[in-house]
C-alpha cells in the first residue's frame, strides 16, 4: 500500500511539474515579441494605374528568336537621350527581369573630360554608383553609347522615387516629374502581374493590323501606288480644309474633288485599306451634307437625316457641331490609312 502511495505521489509530482513547465512555456511564448517582416516599397514594381506622360514604351517581339524587347526613350535635349530596356523570352512576361539596361546617348561632339567607368544615381532616398559596361553591338555613328546593366533591385530603387538625378562623367541629368512618371509606367510593366489597359491592347491590335496591311500594300504595282497616293493627297487636303474656318463653298468643292478622285481610282483600294478609305470619303460627304442643310444650300428632304445621325451617334450632339463630329471621326480613320501608306512607303 505504501508503495502504491509512493507511486501516486511521484506521478502527481511529475504531473504538476509538467503542467507548470507547460504553463511557463505558454506564458513565455505569449510574452515573446512578434517579429514582422517589412517589405521595402522601393523593391516592388509600381502597381497598375493610369500613368500620365507623353513618352512611348515600345514592345518588339522577334518571332525568329522568340524574344521580346521592351524599351523606352526619354530625351534629355535635342541631341541626347536616355533609354531603359529589358528582354524576356516569348511574347508574355512570366517572371520579372533579372536586370534592366540603361543607355545614355551622348552628343558625339561633346567629349567627357575623363574616361567614364560608372555613373552615380541620386534619389530622395538613395545614392548609388553603377558600373558601365561595353556595348559592342550598339555602335551608332561610329560610337558606342554609355551603357550600364542595372540589377532589378537597383532599377526599382530608381523608379520608385520622388526625385531622380543621374551623373555620367561630368554630365548631370535631372529627371522631371513627367519623366519619373514614365519610368514608373515602364517599371510597372516589369511585373508578371501587369495587365495592359484596354486602350493599349486596342492600340496594339491596330498597330499589328497596320503592319500586316502595309506589307500587302508594299507589294502593289507602281501604278496602283500612284493612284492611292493621289486619293490620299486629295482626302487629306479636304479633311484639313473642312476642319478649318475656310468658306463653306471651298469646303464643298474640296469634298467634291476628293470624292471624284476616289471614284476614279477606287479599284486601287482593296482589303482593309478599302474599308478605311470608304469611311473617310463617307465622312467627308456626310459632314458636307449636314453643313449644307444647316446653311440652307441643300434640301434636307433629299437625304435621310435620321440615318446619318444614327450612323455617327449624333442624337445628343448639338446640330451646329454635328458636321465637325463626323469629320473628327473620319480624321481618325484617315490617320490610320496614312500610317498604313507610310509603312508601305507609298507616301513619306
Amino acid at each position: 500500500m505504501s508503495r502504491s502511495l509512493d507511486n501516486f505521489l511521484v506521478f502527481t509530482a511529475v504531473t504538476v511539474i509538467l503542467i507548470g513547465s507547460s504553463q511557463l512555456t505558454f506564458a513565455q511564448k505569449a510574452k515573446a515579441p512578434v517579429v514582422r517582416k517589412t517589405v521595402d516599397s522601393r523593391l516592388k514594381a509600381p502597381e497598375n494605374r493610369q500613368f500620365n506622360h507623353r513618352f512611348t514604351i515600345d514592345f518588339n517581339y522577334d518571332k525568329f528568336e522568340n524574344r521580346t524587347k521592351v524599351q523606352m526613350r526619354l530625351p534629355v535635349n535635342a541631341l541626347e537621350s536616355v533609354h531603359f530596356a529589358y528582354f524576356f523570352n516569348g511574347e508574355k512576361l512570366k517572371v520579372a527581369p533579372t536586370d534592366v539596361i540603361f543607355m545614355f546617348f551622348k552628343d558625339k561632339e561633346r567629349e567627357f573630360l575623363f574616361p567614364v567607368t560608372d555613373f552615380v544615381v541620386l534619389t530622395d532616398r538613395d545614392r548609388m554608383r553603377v558600373k558601365m559596361v561595353e556595348a559592342q553591338d550598339l555602335v551608332i555613328e561610329g560610337k558606342n553609347p554609355y551603357v550600364a546593366k542595372l540589377d532589378y533591385a537597383t532599377f526599382l530603387k530608381m523608379a520608385n522615387v520622388k526625385t531622380l538625378d543621374v551623373k555620367i562623367g561630368d554630365f548631370a541629368i535631372t529627371f522631371d516629374d513627367e519623366a519619373i512618371e514614365a519610368l514608373k509606367d515602364f517599371a510597372s510593366r516589369t511585373s508578371p502581374a501587369y495587365r495592359e489597359p484596354k486602350a493599349d491592347l486596342e492600340a496594339k491590335a491596330v498597330g499589328k493590323n497596320i503592319k500586316g496591311e502595309a506589307e500587302r500594300l508594299r507589294r502593289l504595282s507602281l501604278e496602283t501606288k500612284a493612284a492611292i497616293r493621289e486619293v490620299l493627297t486629295a482626302a487629306k487636303y479636304s479633311m484639313v480644309l473642312c476642319l478649318s474656318d475656310e468658306a463653306d463653298d471651298e469646303k464643298q468643292a474640296s469634298v467634291a474633288g476628293a470624292s471624284q478622285i476616289y471614284l476614279q481610282n477606287k479599284e486601287a483600294f482593296t482589303g482593309d485599306f478599302a474599308v478605311l478609305m470608304d469611311q473617310v470619303i463617307k465622312a467627308l460627304v456626310r459632314s458636307d451634307i449636314l453643313r449644307g442643310i444647316k446653311n440652307g444650300t441643300i434640301d434636307r428632304n433629299q437625304f435621310d437625316m435620321k440615318a446619318i445621325i444614327d450612323e455617327y451617334g449624333l442624337a445628343k450632339v448639338p446640330v451646329n457641331e454635328r458636321p465637325a463630329a463626323i469629320l473628327r471621326n473620319g480624321s481618325e480613320v484617315l490617320l490610320v490609312a496614312l500610317r498604313m501608306a507610310t509603312e508601305a512607303e507609298i507616301i513619306d
